[in-house]
């Protein structure tokens, strides 16, 4: 049988050719996902002792996850046929996965899920399935997905926790698309309040820039320009703060203050990034 320290090692060749720079996107991104199906392959035909199979298991999960957020990865740069290919490929490895943490009594499942009801791997699967399903256009089964989530947290009595955070994020920006607005603010102030881990304070920031765009749409506008003042006040290096200064002119001429929308787009004009190269633009249109 194969060495088992292939099945990190193949790991971590897929995440290396992933992050690479230069040369053909999409040969790195096939070369990596061969790579994480190695990873699964050899974790099959290894052999293990009961005192390292956690490790090594943990390792054959993320493959899995890694390798279906990376055929994610290569349906975004494909054409729509090669696109739905790999969105099917995808949402079939996190089903497959799924299914075997969910109701597999094989050693590998038992083991990552021993330490804790919830593992962060599967945390992860649940939250990337329902966002291919959100690719694939089917909103109501990727609602459903989430709203699986949430309860499982709420019967964990889990309050804040990352992926719980998230979760509800990515419920909320899927209701805004419904235009259920109401809805999609419980969600958001829900996601808010449970935020955590390292990534809480972008997440946060997401969360308020779509609470300011629901909010404008029910032209609550005071509440809206609020939150947008918080992005733009965070002391954080962000491009999400430099789209909050776009949506504050927006908003300025929603409110009928062209005045206070020029000097916005102006201030935005004098930084970098696809969001001031768009006030440039506005400036120049209507100067």
């Amino acid at each position: 049988p194969k060495s088992r320290w292939l099945v990190p090692g193949y790991f971590l060749i897929g995440l290396s050719l992933r992050e690479e720079k230069g040369g053909s996107r999409v040969e790195r991104m096939q070369s990596a996902l061969q790579a994480f199906q190695n990873a699964e392959r050899t974790f099959q035909s290894a052999q293990f002792q009961e005192n390292d199979l956690l490790y090594f298991a943990t390792y054959r999960f993320y493959a899995g996850l890694e390798k279906a957020k990376t055929a994610v990865s290569l349906a975004h740069i494909s054409a729509e046929a090669k696109k739905q290919f790999f969105l099917t490929y995808a949402r079939g490895a996190l089903e497959e996965l799924s299914l075997e943490l969910e109701e597999s009594s094989s050693p590998s499942s038992k083991a990552v899920k021993a330490l804790e009801p919830y593992p962060k791997v599967q945390e992860q699967i649940h939250y990337e399935l329902a966002k291919v399903l959100s690719l694939q256009k089917k909103p109501d089964e990727a609602l459903a997905a989430l709203d699986t989530m949430i309860t499982r947290y709420d019967t964990l009595q889990v309050t804040r926790s990352e992926y719980l955070s998230r979760a509800l994020l990515e419920k909320g920006r899927m209701l805004a698309e419904k235009e259920r607005f109401r809805e999609a603010l419980e969600a958001l102030e829900a996601a808010d309040h449970s935020s955590a881990g390292g990534g809480a304070h972008l997440v946060r920031l997401k969360i308020w820039l779509l609470q300011a765009e629901c909010l404008t749409r029910l032209e609550e506008y005071r509440d809206a320009m609020r939150l947008l003042s918080r992005v733009i006040n965070e002391d954080i290096a962000s491009s999400l703060r430099l789209k909050a200064m776009y949506k504050r002119a927006e908003l300025y001429r929603l409110q009928e203050k062209p005045e206070l929308a020029q000097r916005q787009l102006q201030s935005l004009a004098k930084l970098k990034g696809p969001w001031s190269e768009l006030a440039k633009q506005e400036l120049k249109n209507d100067p």
